[in-house]
């Protein structure tokens, strides 16, 4: 028997414990448990352990961004290598490994005029030839990722970047 635990269940005839819910190592990282025996005797006899359950963390939390949305302005004549914007996601994991956040831009590049610190998050202008043209393509639209790689899986979260205007505007959404 185990004594007020409800995230485990002791068997009473095997005596195997086994978890009722879900463990979180960011909720809780260890449970000491006490756990009770009985026999059957009369008078009936008893014994008493404890049980410490360390709960090891895994890459369970994707990236978050840290601005509902962003927003910058980049001039039409912008030149290569320029700034855009600066977009920035926390990944809640306990354990450093599972905390570093890599960036992409996951769609809407199709002219590749763009390109993001895989790293640090930071959008730059990218192209060489034509460059920007409002009156061509008056509006860009990027979904950005904030990838979360561990154990050969990644878990993304997305923000949408838009410019717009002669003086463009980015504009980040999640």
């Amino acid at each position: 028997m185990l004594k007020s635990s409800s995230r485990f269940v002791a068997t009473a005839t095997s005596g195997v414990i086994t978890l009722r819910q879900k463990l979180d190592h960011e909720t809780k990282d260890f449970y000491n448990i006490t756990i009770a025996a009985r026999d059957l005797g009369s008078p009936a006899l008893s014994g008493y352990t404890s049980l410490l359950v360390t709960v090891s963390d895994v890459d369970d939390n994707a990236p978050v961004f840290h601005e509902e949305k962003y927003a910058a302005s980049l001039l039409e004549n912008a030149t290569a290598g320029t700034f855009v914007a600066q977009v920035n996601a926390t990944d809640m994991d306990a354990d450093e490994a599972h905390k570093t956040v890599y960036y992409s831009i996951d769609g809407g590049d199709y002219e590749r005029k763009f390109v993001i610190g895989e790293l640090n998050g930071t959008v730059y202008l990218n192209w060489s030839g034509d460059g920007l043209d409002r009156e061509k393509v008056p509006e860009y639209t990027l979904t950005v990722a904030a990838i979360s790689r561990v154990n050969n899986t990644e878990q993304k979260s997305t923000v949408l970047v838009s410019t717009e205007g002669v003086i463009s505007r980015i504009v980040f959404e999640n």
